[in-house]
């Protein structure tokens, strides 16, 4: 397959040479590019009928190198610059480096990584849309929104967002975790966040406080001390929580299967289908 190698200066005036020749402590051998930067050779085939091809770069250009990934020739270009002493490529390890002169970038590699993660932002997408009102409530608060005066719609569009930059998304770890916690505490995860909305639970001087007492400097520290002390939980925080943090309003509810496309319908019934049965196998262990 056809491939690019993305080769630019560090800093972006002046005029930067890359030298076609280096000592590769790989094979403890000296290695030169030839035939125009489109062949390599090593000390043994270098001779002085061939021409050694320095790479000039000017005010930050980028030179591209295409090479084909299955002609082997072309695959020692690439190895050449990757392990050149004076080029840096984040994707694989120089180990030739003396001077980061130069950043080399595969550009397929990055490709790769874009698609990677769209994908994996899709996947994610779609479990957060096969949640139920209540459950996109909860997790909005779970993430430290305040859902109270969204609604249905507005609660995708700020979980998701048209281009997959919702918190959800963008907090992914945070969704993915809150999605395999037990309802225990889930519940916990949700009411201390609510408490911190609704002002019950205080930052004050770093600390969270509720009252006279100290859950700690972290949101995760006071989901620790409610999970720690049930009493306070349970007697205390939930109690004030439900008078204060009413649950999901019907009328709210604008959000209907005709709002999605039949491709995401499809998916999003795959998924909840998915969780019937996970749920229904958690049932089954429970004793």
């Amino acid at each position: 397959m056809l491939r690019k190698l993305l080769i630019t200066p560090k800093v972006p005036k002046g005029t930067f040479t890359c030298p076609g020749t280096y000592f590769d402590k790989r094979t403890r051998k000296h290695v030169y590019l030839v035939d125009g930067g489109k062949k390599v050779v090593n000390e043994y085939e270098f001779d002085d009928y061939a021409k050694q091809f320095d790479l000039q770069i000017e005010n930050g250009h980028t030179h591209i190198v295409e090479y084909e990934d299955s002609i082997e020739h072309e695959m020692e270009v690439l190895d050449f610059y990757l392990n050149h002493p004076f080029c840096q490529c984040s994707q694989v390890e120089n180990p030739n480096l003396v001077n980061n002169l130069f950043i080399v970038v595969m550009q397929h590699k990055v490709v790769d990584e874009e698609v990677g993660k769209m994908n994996k932002n899709l996947d994610l997408s779609m479990k957060v849309l096969a949640l139920t009102y209540e459950e996109k409530y909860d997790l909005a608060f779970s993430l430290g929104i305040d859902a109270r005066a969204l609604t249905h719609k507005e609660l995708i569009a700020r979980l998701v967002g048209c281009n997959l930059t919702g918190d959800a998304i963008t907090n992914a770890t945070s969704t993915e975790h809150y999605l395999t916690l037990v309802d225990s505490d889930r519940k916990i995860n949700v009411y201390v966040n609510k408490a911190i909305s609704a002002g019950i639970i205080i930052n004050d001087n770093g600390y969270y406080r509720s009252g006279p007492r100290t859950l700690g400097s972290q949101v995760r520290d006071v989901i620790d001390a409610c999970s720690a002390d049930k009493d306070f939980f349970y007697g205390y925080l939930v109690v004030e929580v439900d008078k204060l943090v009413s649950g999901v309003v019907e009328a709210k509810d604008d959000m209907s299967e005709d709002d999605l496309t039949s491709v995401v319908q499809e998916k999003v019934k795959s998924v909840k289908r998915a969780r019937a049965k996970k749920d229904s196998a958690l049932e089954d262990l429970t004793i």
